[in-house]
């Protein structure tokens, strides 16, 4: 698990020669591959590992894994925004599933919400938020399935525990036939 920080891209070479996750992961990492995207702008939990059939349980739409983020906004949304966001709405690639939006603080300027959202499109919050009429100001995934971000500081890694392996692998068990 990385929490990454804003600025990274992630892929393992980029041919802008923009810093990527890979510098902040040790050595022994640089063949791991990661469990969905976050982009440059953006910060937050990333799984890395080397099992890909793990990899497509935890990314593949019908799996319908839980993402949770932490989205600053540069202004409030109406109850009509709100409720617009809860039940999908149309961005590239067609409309979204209903998500969880829950308003965690108001000003005059803004908003914070959390987001929860059981899909993983490119730049998908935030093609949400601007269907709306929002620009995402800061964006943090803090929770991929039942793994939690927690305390682990920016820039930093951990190798996750048994139990949230076991987690990890129970909430993504092969679908009955």
């Amino acid at each position: 698990m990385l929490n990454k920080p804003a600025g990274y891209v992630v892929t393992r070479s980029d041919e802008l020669s923009r810093e990527t996750v890979y510098a902040l992961l040790p050595a022994q990492a640089a063949q791991l591959r990661y469990a969905g995207r976050l982009d440059k702008g953006s910060e937050g939990l990333l799984l890395f590992t080397n099992d890909g059939d793990l990899i497509n349980r935890l990314t593949h739409p019908t799996r319908k894994v839980e993402k949770v983020y932490r989205v600053q906004i540069d202004r409030r949304l109406s109850k009509n925004d709100l409720q617009t966001l809860r039940q999908g709405v149309n961005i590239e690639g067609g409309r979204t599933l209903p998500a969880g939006v829950f308003v965690k603080s108001s000003r005059e300027n803004g908003m914070t919400l959390k987001l929860v959202i059981r899909e993983g499109r490119k730049r998908q919050i935030r093609q949400m938020l601007t269907a709306v009429g929002a620009k995402v100001l800061h964006l943090k995934r803090l929770q991929f399935g039942p793994l939690a971000l927690k305390d682990l500081p920016p820039g930093r890694w951990r190798y996750l525990t048994p139990g949230e392996l076991r987690a990890l692998r129970q909430a993504t068990e092969p679908l009955s036939q």
